[in-house]
């Protein structure tokens, strides 16, 4: 049985690679090819894909901008004075490989929600240049919006992870497996890409926060640590096959530190890795201390983000000024550069005021680092989502790039605090 794993087109606004990898299809791979399988790997959203036609440009650490071709604004978003995109690989390259290909079946992956066009398109394509190829689709969009995704033209929707895998292609999917596996038995089969110098990872599954606007307790029920040994064998592996950036893709790496992040650093340290590390995906302020940013100098670490927030009080943020500064000064007494520091802040929160926003764009700026805009989405069976659900009914309609705009402030509000904030961006690259 030929078997060809893909991550399907985005459809958005922006869309721009920080280590963006489809983890999930990865360890679905590695699960099959231990199985016996033979898989491949089309991810139209490779920036070093042999489909495309012309070679991106490289930005830092292994990040860079996205293929992409502008198309028509979907109905009900034509208001947002903003061009639309149709991001990765060309639909009539993806044709082409499945004309020749002789695929028995396809695993569909999907991340955000309001980026099923993408899936969409990807089911479509399938359907018209070899309809006998079944369509398996999986990922975090069925898992928040089984219902929706279920009305694309898949064969199968799988709605959990791999921990039910070996049941649903046993039981449902006609797919036959004679071995089952946990996470901590396989790693993500980077090796079907080509050329790709970067990964993520996970160190744990789950988060112990429980934020009203985020969905990966409904993702990951119970909160998972993974072994060190465990880590350290993800990073022998990449190293062997020649990745240079590694990124964390852990939602709260941090917590209790004393019994993960420390003691997996210090052993990630000892190993002396060529890789460079980032953690993108937002270090809780409170927990960065003078220890903390001792070990992150000690690695060989690129980007670094806090997850600020707000630095204002009344809208209860997790990291308010107190706790950011204090982090912050911890990573500049260790010896790290501001240009090594990201703060991430929040814009469309229900409590947050225009002023909000305002007070800690202007204090991260006295700060000397730079600032990342985290649009709120409304995520589906969070709470934050369910007090928005009457402005929902399309899914495209919570797209972060678009709820800020159209639901909290105004389109104009939105990109004038863009605006600044790439000004004090450049300032500071000015500054270098």
């Amino acid at each position: 049985m030929r078997i060809l794993l893909v991550n399907p087109p985005v459809y958005d606004f922006s869309c721009f690679d920080f280590w963006l990898k489809p983890l999930g299809i990865l360890y679905i791979g590695s699960y099959l090819k231990n199985n016996g399988y033979d898989v491949e790997l089309f991810d139209f959203m490779d920036r070093y894909s042999e489909y495309l036609s012309r070679r991106l440009k490289e930005k830092k650490f292994g990040t860079g901008n996205f293929n992409k071709v502008k198309i028509d604004k979907p109905i009900g978003m034509r208001t947002i004075d903003r061009p639309y995109y149709r991001y990765g690989v060309s639909r009539e390259k993806f044709a082409e490989k499945i004309k020749i290909g002789n695929y028995d079946c396809i695993f569909l992956t999907s991340m955000m929600t309001y980026w099923y066009q993408g899936v969409q398109e990807v089911i479509e394509t399938v359907r018209k240049e070899s309809p006998e190829t079944k369509i398996i689709l999986g990922g975090v969009y069925p898992r928040l919006l089984y219902e929706h995704a279920s009305s694309l033209n898949a064969d199968k929707v799988y709605n959990g992870d791999i921990k039910g895998f070996f049941e649903f292609c046993n039981n449902e999917a006609g797919i036959k497996l004679e071995k089952r596996f946990g996470y901590q038995d396989i790693v993500p089969l980077y090796e079907l890409y080509r050329g790709n110098k970067s990964a993520a990872i996970l160190t744990q599954l789950g988060c112990n926060f429980k934020c009203t606007y985020c969905a990966v307790n409904k993702l990951y029920p119970k909160y998972e640590r993974f072994s060190p040994d465990y880590v350290l064998k993800q990073l022998d592996y990449l190293k062997g096959i020649g990745i240079e950036d590694v990124a964390f893709y852990d939602d709260a790496i941090l917590f209790e530190k004393e019994s993960h992040f420390i003691p997996l650093m210090k052993r990630i340290i000892e190993k002396k890795y060529p890789m460079r590390f980032h953690f993108s995906n937002g270090f809780h302020s409170r927990f960065v201390d003078d220890e903390v940013a001792r070990i992150i100098k000690a690695l060989n670490t690129g980007i670094i983000a806090l997850s600020v927030e707000t630095i204002s009080d009344k809208t209860g943020g997790k990291s308010q000024k107190e706790l950011t500064d204090r982090a912050i000064e911890a990573l500049f007494n260790a010896g790290i550069e501001n240009w090594n520091i990201y703060a991430y802040i929040m814009i469309g929160m229900e409590e947050e005021s225009l002023e909000d926003v305002i007070l800690t764009v202007e204090h991260l700026r006295k700060k000397q680092v730079r600032i990342l805009i985290n649009e709120v989405s409304p995520v589906p069976h969070t709470p934050f989502y369910e007090k928005n659900r009457q402005y929902l009914r399309e899914p495209l309609l919570s797209n972060n790039n678009v709820y800020s705009s159209l639901f909290k402030y105004d389109f104009e509000t939105v990109q004038g605090i863009k605006s600044l904030v790439k000004k004090i961006n450049r300032e500071l690259n000015e500054k270098q």
